[in-house]
């Protein structure tokens, strides 16, 4: 123990809390110090959620100009006890209970008087650090070095919310947690809507796939859903489903699919049903071409359990991606309940942009928000736990996000968002929601059940992943001017 540990920071003043105090500190304490003092039922560890400096002085009524403000200034410069810090805490729960693995707060709250001292690395390692292949290290403590470990079961099972500005290391944390997974044999299935997660070929752990889905493998009313005829719409249904049994049964043929589906209807008498379903059919394949490949294997024979599956949607508009994102989802959510498909282990699901595909506006539902509300609220009875990302928390949709059980936040600039994350969300300080726009890029408040206190966290940077960097416009004007003029030269 140094002696920085055995000195205190300061002491209680009136009216604690069991939960909250303040004290008087020696020296001007930051927002996220981890702190401990006594109690009446042990030593409990704190979390200073605000930070303020006072002047007896500058509080003076007085002082209504610049000049008088520079006076002040003069004395209290010479008078040691015109400052006073004060730091606000938010009470943890008591030490022993921690390092068990347990969280218990105290009933009582500290005797004014009570001295508070720096957390020191002793007890730091045995909250922060911690055995089994569930626990994966992410980064240090931001106001510290103590390493600090997430329990990735908890995701699988209760979910996880990344939530950040761009730019500000969201992308990067997600890479950090597939780098890990590769660590422990896991399976994950990335929903990659900007190209962000490209790896070198050699990446271990690294499964390409090309969103394509084999049309024959759906049945009638997959089919119905994914060219968009509406689920009341029965006699559109019955009709198409003929149609597309017909086609399924005769596939010899040589033409595509959408030909073979409107010589079908084609055969048919001629009614109002009948053109609308050919009409509709003819509007999906435009959108549904570069999707539908009918050599391709069944889509769950893509995917490869023990590594992370990147589907990279780059080349699809949104309606596209909400369709692959439905159609994978269904499969994998069915194959998991039968627990005796072709997904043998438990799956983690992480779409990025998921603002995009479950927003919270319910006049803009769409397939895949109906899929992945399911999962939130279903999934981890089945094996099937979801990471949604996203800049725009207010946008997603509040039924998915108060499921998240685990969240990490970085700089979040909008009160709105910082509001609707407050609301919706758990076990988030009101007071540190204030100051997330003042985190730095791969800084992160970590909270929820994958770790055992809530944290500032300064997360590792991974180096093996090509994209989602910021563009340097600059270099490469640059080097497409020397080109140019190489060109000129030959």
């Amino acid at each position: 123990m140094s002696i920085r540990d055995n000195k205190p920071l300061g002491m209680v003043i009136n009216a604690a809390k069991p939960y909250e105090f303040e004290f008087i500190a020696e020296r001007s304490i930051r927002i996220g110090e981890l702190v401990t003092f006594e109690t009446p039922e042990g030593k409990a560890l704190g979390f200073v959620k605000d930070s303020r400096v006072n002047s007896k002085l500058f509080n003076d009524e007085k002082i209504t100009n610049y000049h008088a403000a520079i006076e002040a200034k003069m004395i209290a410069g010479k008078n040691e006890r015109d400052k006073c810090m004060v730091a606000s805490i938010n009470v943890l729960g008591l030490v022993d209970d921690f390092e068990n693995n347990k969280r218990t707060m105290p009933s009582l709250p500290p005797d004014p008087g009570t001295e508070i001292y720096n957390a020191n690395e002793e007890i730091l390692k045995k909250i922060f650090i911690k055995d089994g292949k569930e626990w994966i290290r992410v980064g240090n403590l931001l106001r510290g070095t103590t390493d600090v470990y997430v329990n990735i079961n908890k995701v699988a099972s209760r979910h996880l919310a990344i939530l950040a500005t761009t730019g500000s290391g969201k992308s990067n944390f997600l890479a950090l947690i597939i780098d890990r997974l590769a660590d422990i044999n896991g399976t994950m299935i990335l929903f990659d809507y900007h190209g962000e997660y490209r790896y070198e070929d050699n990446k271990r752990n690294i499964h390409a796939i090309n969103p394509h889905i084999n049309p024959y493998h759906l049945t009638s009313d997959e089919f119905a859903d994914m060219i968009g005829i509406r689920e009341n719409a029965d006699r559109q249904r019955t009709t198409l489903s003929e149609a597309f049994r017909k086609v399924k049964e005769n596939r010899e043929e040589k033409d595509d699919i959408w030909s073979r589906l409107l010589r079908e209807l084609n055969t048919d008498e001629k009614n109002d049903v009948t053109v609308r379903v050919g009409e509709i059919i003819r509007m999906a394949q435009e959108n549904l071409q570069s999707i539908f490949d009918e050599d391709i294997e069944d889509t769950l024979d893509q995917i490869r359990e023990n590594k992370t599956n990147i589907i990279d949607m780059t080349d699809l508009n949104e309606r596209q991606a909400i369709i692959v994102i439905s159609h994978y989802l269904k499969r994998i959510l069915n194959d998991r309940k039968r627990r005796s498909g072709r997904l043998s282990a438990p799956v983690l699901i992480a779409i990025e942009e998921a603002h995009a595909f479950i927003p919270s506006d319910k006049n803009d539902k769409n397939e895949a928000a109906e899929i992945i509300s399911k999962i939130a609220r279903e999934g981890r009875k089945f094996g099937v736990g979801l990471i949604i990302i996203s800049q725009r928390p207010r946008k997603i949709n509040q039924d998915v996000l108060s499921q998240m059980g685990s969240l990490a936040i970085s700089r979040i600039i909008q009160p709105n968002d910082q509001h609707y994350i407050f609301e919706v969300t758990e076990n988030i300080p009101n007071e540190l929601l204030e100051h997330l726009p003042s985190l730095n890029p791969g800084e992160m408040l970590l909270t929820g059940q994958w770790i055992t206190i809530p944290s500032l966290v300064k997360i590792e940077k991974v180096n093996e992943k090509l994209g989602g960097s910021d563009i340097d416009a600059v270099n490469e004007w640059s080097k497409k001017r020397e080109e140019s003029y190489d060109e000129m030269i030959i």
